[in-house]
């Protein structure tokens, strides 16, 4: 079999996003496969990435996309669909994944994966779509193992100090929430709601939250909140606006919190219960075994499941499968 040139189009770290691990990791992990080349063009920055390195040659660009075989599309944004139909006339094999759960019956979405060769979805399959693009459709999660767990800053160690540490995290770029009916995508809202009643029952409890929110997007918006649970309770707080590597973010923390609205197979969750750290996720999608659950955007429900675990508090491994070799073997059947 000869090599092929495989071009991922998507984000690249920073800042640390789902969708920009998962493109960083299959990229290193694409070093194990023989006769496989894979770049990786992050278009926000038209930045390419390789095992080499990086660069902004835009001839040395364009020479690779010419010389691609397959263009596997991660974007979600309306350009998705240009560069599908674009990709599909120069005479490339083309995958695009859908990382969230949200507008999978959109007409845009539909046409872009009519469009391509194959689909990737990182959820089972809910929406009833027709024939021709079900046939495509493969289920593979996103998680690949990490293989990087550097230390965390010193300023952020010194900082836990409680014995009982709730982590949760969000990504985005926007400077406000994003919104899924009028709240939160991500729920910290309803996370902030579950420490109010918890602080309140049980004023004496020594909980630290530790909120990552590495683009800095969100602060503002929950300062308010931030700032009365910490004054009217022994609740401390850590929101932490810099780049984080959540592997060893892990090591430090007694349960993950995903309040999610929305979503499509978090790395987060899956690499959480590959360290053994429980986790405290919304029911809005399939989890995988292990996670606790509760009702999403009850914050009575997630308090009580917070109390219940710090009751119970022996960690458990739940290994979870990599899931690159799948993906790799997409590429050779195209």
């Amino acid at each position: 079999m000869q090599d092929r040139n495989v071009v991922l189009i998507g984000p690249m770290p920073p800042p640390i996003g789902g969708v920009s691990t998962h493109l960083s990791r299959l990229l290193l992990r694409s070093r194990e496969e023989d006769k496989l080349n894979l770049s990786v063009l992050d278009i926000r920055r038209l930045r390419l990435h390789s095992l080499d390195g990086s660069s902004r040659n835009l001839f040395s660009l364009l020479i690779c996309l010419l010389r691609a075989d397959i263009i596997h599309v991660h974007i979600s944004r309306k350009f998705k669909l240009f560069l599908v139909r674009f990709s599909k006339i120069c005479g490339k094999k083309v995958v695009y994944t859908h990382h969230n759960s949200r507008n999978l019956n959109e007409a845009l979405t539909l046409r872009t994966m009519k469009s391509v060769d194959q689909v990737i979805l990182v959820r089972p399959l809910q929406e009833k779509f027709p024939t021709d693009i079900q046939e495509k459709c493969t289920v593979i999660p996103a998680y690949l193992h990490a293989h990087d767990s550097n230390e965390l800053p010193a300023e952020l160690i010194s900082q836990f100090t409680e014995d009982i540490v709730l982590f949760a995290h969000c990504y985005q770029r926007k400077p406000d929430p994003i919104l899924i009916d009028g709240k939160d995508l991500y729920g910290f809202d309803v996370i902030l709601k579950a420490l109010d009643s918890i602080m309140l029952s049980q004023p004496d409890l020594n909980l630290l939250l530790f909120l990552a929110d590495p683009a800095d997007a969100m602060k503002e918006y929950y300062s308010s909140h931030l700032l009365a649970l910490t004054r009217f309770s022994k609740l401390k707080i850590i929101y932490w606006n810099k780049q984080l590597n959540f592997s060893s973010a892990l090591k430090h923390s007694t349960m993950l919190i995903r309040a999610t609205r929305s979503e499509g197979d978090a790395i987060s969750v899956r690499e959480a219960l590959q360290s053994g750290v429980p986790v405290l996720a919304s029911n809005c999608v399939q989890r995988p075994e292990g996670v606790i659950t509760f009702e999403t955007g009850d914050h009575e429900a997630l308090a009580a499941a917070i109390i219940k675990q710090i009751g119970s508090p022996a960690k458990k491994l739940f290994p979870q499968p990599d899931f690159a070799p799948e993906i790799f073997k997409i590429y050779n059947s195209i």
